[in-house]
């Protein structure tokens, strides 16, 4: 289950720099269609793709992940970003996590 849900962020970075500024975030996902972002616990599930995800532009970090993922993660670019406070996350395109 989602702790908060924001409105009005454009960009999926801008989603995850979110969870990076909240102790409590461990799951980022921004909505691309809603521009709706939401903060997870560590009580999330595994990352799911569906046609869902897809149609919605879902993106998902996972600031908890490891490198054995049950799906494909892209590591968000080690450069200058909002999300460098905290340990780089994983990025899941076209997922979300269904418990939240």
């Amino acid at each position: 289950n989602y702790f908060s849900a924001l409105s009005n962020i454009a960009w999926p970075l801008m989603c995850a720099s979110q969870c990076a500024k909240s102790a409590r975030c461990e799951v980022a996902t921004h909505i691309g269609t809603t521009k709706k972002c939401y903060l997870r616990t560590k009580d999330h599930g595994e990352p799911k793709t569906s046609k869902w995800a897809t149609d919605n532009s879902a993106t998902s970090f996972d600031f908890a992940c490891s490198a054995k993922t049950s799906i494909s993660s892209t590591p968000v670019v080690k450069k200058p970003s909002p999300v460098a406070s905290r340990d780089l996350p994983c990025r899941y395109d076209n997922a979300f996590f269904p418990k939240g």
